[in-house]
């Protein structure tokens, strides 16, 4: 999406825009994002500040110097690192870069494996058990009764 300001106005613009489809149950509305836009001063340019890797506004004139490079180069860029201290991997600006706590290093981040969950269905369970239980010795029960009547015929006695 492109937009166009027609008006200068210093700071920070915030647009909301929210869709509401009558085929989505739910709130009204049924989604909302925001965005922000940071309106450059008049005469100003952004660029990439390398050494801290920030984004920053400098006038036309000094755009050019070694210091910087354009607001989009890799330098300014988020970059993915690992967290040393919770063991995930984050997106950072490398200005954020703080050896002590970050690392470029992925095996730092090497999820401990979970323990396996041993799958439980509760109270149906206990109910499943108890009927197969019945089940069982319900079977046993007649077929001894029949090995009874099958024994106590003339041609099945020794």
């Amino acid at each position: 999406l492109t937009a166009k300001v027609p008006v200068y106005k210093a700071g920070t613009i915030v647009n909301t825009v929210c869709v509401e489809t009558p085929t989505i149950p739910g709130t009204n509305p049924d989604d909302c994002d925001t965005a922000e836009v940071e309106v450059p001063t008049p005469g100003k340019v952004r660029v990439c500040d390398i050494q801290s890797g920030n984004v920053i506004s400098v006038s036309e004139a000094d755009k050019d110097n070694e210091g910087y490079a354009p607001a989009d180069s890799p330098e300014c860029q988020p970059i993915r690192v690992c967290d040393t201290t919770t063991k995930t991997h984050v997106t950072i600006r490398k200005s954020q870069l703080d050896d002590s706590r970050y690392t470029t290093d992925d095996s730092a981040c090497v999820a401990q494996p979970e323990p396996p969950v041993i799958p439980s269905t509760g109270p149906t369970e206990a109910i499943l058990s108890t009927v197969s239980f019945g089940t069982i010795a319900g079977t046993t029960y007649y077929w001894r009764s029949s090995r009874r009547r099958l024994l106590g015929l003339p041609f099945l006695k020794k």
